[in-house]
């Protein structure tokens, strides 16, 4: 990352542009379209506006569950977004494509909004914008990229740095955005029966678990517990707790499945020595969550697939995955897709897929999805519950 050209973080040209544009609270709805236009044009927040509106953010996320609850209302349906990793152009597909939310047109973002795409911030004020001028509409799950450790890596600290200068105060940007992050909830039930969490579950894992525990407490500190010889994820301003989290870990594990544990073909559990953190787990144990909750069905996102939408024990069967950043960081040739639930008297139909474009280049706006592209990616209703 260091040999990253500063334009790499700032697609609309160096250096960035900032709005006169005042960002007054409490939001408004022309308020917050007024930003998304400036930031889809190029024109940034001053640092002041930035400032107010992360702590309002961080103020409204502490007041909130760990698991939050919503019932789709019939002959609605709720939009959940995978990861997006900083790709602001297909958020604003997702958001071209299926309508700006509102009451009837929930939302859920599940994690992963930062890093290795170049506009995070971007992605970031949007989502938090939206979020506190619709809290009962939008609700923002936690990935495992919104965790200090990971984000000083992976590009959200210098992409912060380089469009809010540390020298002229910028560095309380990254500051506050690392403490709103540390609140973001774990996971949203919707209708009593979807389960929509960023990683995954483990053999011992509850509902009930995840809701009572101290999310702002978490830190990734598994890595050099599995043998993988590689150096533990952990920031330095975090060391001087360490201590007290390893003292914590078995309690604390619930939050790490459910940000960095992905889905295995094998039965069981087993140590992710790819991501260094976290388990494998194969289709018992995802029926055995289920089972123990009471509920029908697993929505995640964290692992990047191929067409976007992937279930990996089998159609239909447990758990599914969405991811939503096309071609994920220049890299790859994936398709991103978002899943569609629609309410059906008290029931949840099955996630349609709506694949976004496989030529949306990371950063720059995606064409409109096609309604051939919307028709071909659907997919039977199934109930859950």
């Amino acid at each position: 990352h260091r040999d990253t050209p500063p334009g790499a973080v700032w697609p609309h040209g160096w250096p960035p542009r900032y709005t006169q544009r005042v960002l007054q609270l409490p939001l408004t709805e022309a308020s917050v379209l007024d930003l998304v236009a400036d930031l889809s044009a190029g024109a940034l927040p001053p640092l002041q506006y930035v400032a107010g509106l992360l702590h309002a953010a961080k103020a409204s996320l502490a007041q909130l569950p760990n698991v939050l609850r919503h019932d789709v209302p019939t002959g609605c349906a709720v939009t959940v977004v995978g990861d997006l990793h900083g790709q602001f152009g297909d958020l604003l597909h997702v958001l071209r494509s299926r309508g700006f939310p509102s009451p009837a047109r929930p939302f859920v973002f599940n994690g992963d909004f930062v890093d290795r795409g170049p506009a995070s911030v971007e992605v970031a004020l949007t989502l938090f914008a939206f979020q506190l001028l619709l809290p009962n509409s939008v609700f923002l799950n936690r990935g495992n990229h919104e965790e200090r450790s990971v984000h000083a890596l992976y590009g959200f600290q210098r992409e912060c740095n380089a469009k809010y200068a540390p020298d002229a105060g910028g560095a309380a940007a990254y500051e506050l955005f690392s403490e709103a992050f540390e609140h973001l909830p774990l996971a949203t039930l919707l209708n009593g029966k979807v389960l929509v969490l960023h990683g995954g579950v483990d053999d011992e894992m509850t509902l009930e678990q995840l809701e009572r525990l101290p999310r702002k407490e978490y830190a990734v500190n598994q890595a050099n517990l599995l043998g993988t010889g590689r150096p533990g994820l952990v920031h330095p301003h975090m060391r001087a707790r360490l201590a007290e989290i390893a003292a914590r870990e078995k309690e604390l594990r619930p939050i790490n499945s459910a940000l960095w544990n992905d889905p295995c073909a094998e039965p069981g559990v087993y140590p992710n020595r790819y991501r260094g953190t976290g388990l494998l787990f194969g289709a018992d144990v995802a029926a055995g969550f289920l089972e123990r909750s009471g509920l029908g069905l697993i929505l995640r996102s964290h692992e990047q697939v191929p067409e976007g939408f992937h279930w990996p024990y089998g159609p239909g069967r447990h758990l599914a995955t969405v991811f939503s950043a096309s071609n994920y960081a220049g890299k790859t040739l994936n398709k991103g897709a978002y899943a569609l639930l629609g309410a059906t008297g008290s029931r949840l139909s099955d996630p349609a897929l709506s694949p976004l474009p496989l030529d949306a280049a990371p950063g720059a706006a995606a064409p409109a999805a096609s309604p051939a592209a919307e028709e071909e990616g659907a997919t039977a209703e199934h109930p859950f519950g």
